[in-house]
C-alpha cells in the first residue's frame, strides 16, 4: 500500500473513531467544537475525513477523549463489529478502543463540561 493510501486510511479511522468516541459520551459535534475551539462544521468534516486536522488539533482531540493519536488512527471496526454479538459491557468496548475513563470522569459531567482550549 502506498504512503498516500495508508495515510488516507489512517485519517478515515481517526474520523470514525472520533465520531464513535463523541457519540459514546453522548456529545454532539457542537459540544465537542465548543470544548476544542472548533466550528461544528469543522468537527463534522474531520469525522467524515473530508479535512485533515493539524497535528495540534489531532492532539487536542485525543487529549479531550483521553486517548492517543496512534489509537485513534487504527480502524477498530472489525473488532467492534465482532463484539456486537457477544455479551459484554460498554466498558469492554471502551477498553478495546483505548479510551481513558479517568479523563472522561474528570471532564464530562452532564450535557457538557470541558476545559477551555489552551
Amino acid at each position: 500500500m502506498s504512503g498516500d493510501k495508508l495515510f488516507t486510511k489512517r485519517l478515515q479511522a481517526f474520523g470514525k473513531n472520533m465520531r464513535a468516541a463523541r457519540k459514546d459520551r453522548g456529545l454532539s459535534a457542537v459540544n465537542v467544537g465548543k470544548c476544542l475551539g472548533l466550528s461544528t462544521a469543522y468537527v463534522a468534516l474531520i469525522e467524515r475525513s473530508e479535512r485533515t486536522p493539524s497535528v495540534k488539533t489531532m492532539l487536542d482531540i485525543c487529549d479531550f477523549f483521553g486517548t492517543s493519536v496512534d489509537e485513534m488512527m487504527v480502524d477498530r471496526g472489525r473488532e467492534l463489529a465482532a463484539d456486537k454479538g457477544k455479551k459484554g459491557s460498554k466498558g469492554d468496548v471502551e477498553k478495546k478502543v483505548g479510551f481513558n475513563d479517568d479523563f472522561y470522569d474528570d471532564y464530562y459531567d452532564g450535557p457538557i463540561m470541558c476545559m477551555p482550549p489552551e
